[in-house]
């Protein structure tokens, strides 16, 4: 059976030069990424579509009622969304660019899926109606790709491609 050192050091297979898995980090934290913009384009859209900016509109579901929405909580929220999108933007582009803050972003992304993980762990989904502490189907995927993404950052050729770390020690 290998040890986790010998799977530290496996060598995966290479697209002109580059790790495989960089490509596929790539490629999802790009997809990501414009899925999110989206997501606040659609909430500055929300925002523009109001007549009068003075009066609020009622909105609501079965679970929270109605609630009264302004069209600044549209672009606060379309705002916020802005933050994860330019991150996950921007590590693609480091990556592609052999960056060593792209090394750094991923491995800190992976720290945060993983806190996310732990949190959709224990904390209910819908504490409102005494639901039970545990949740794996809502955080252990998050968790799990955030320790695979903190391992894939953390390996030497990764480092190695990326130009972090010292050259001597590998």
């Amino acid at each position: 059976m290998p040890s986790l050192l010998d799977w530290r050091e496996w060598e995966e297979p290479l697209i002109r030069d580059r790790p495989v898995g960089l490509l596929g980090v790539a490629i999802a934290s790009l997809l990501a990424g414009v899925a999110i913009v989206l997501a606040a384009g659609e909430m500055f859209l929300g925002a523009a579509s109001y007549g009068d900016w003075t009066k609020p509109r009622i909105v609501g579901n079965d679970f929270v009622g109605a609630v009264q929405v302004y069209p600044e909580h549209y672009l606060l929220v379309g705002g916020i969304l802005l933050i994860p999108a330019l991150i996950l933007l921007a590590l693609p582009v480091g990556l592609a660019r052999r960056r060593p803050w792209a090394g750094i972003l991923g491995f800190v992304l992976g720290g945060i899926f993983a806190l996310y993980g732990v949190l959709a762990l224990v904390i209910p989904g819908d504490a409102a109606s005494g639901a039970e502490r545990w949740h794996p189907a809502a955080g252990l995927p998050w968790l799990v790709v955030g320790i695979v993404l903190l391992w894939y950052f953390n390996r030497r050729s990764i480092k190695r491609d990326l130009g972090m770390g010292d050259q001597t020690f590998g």
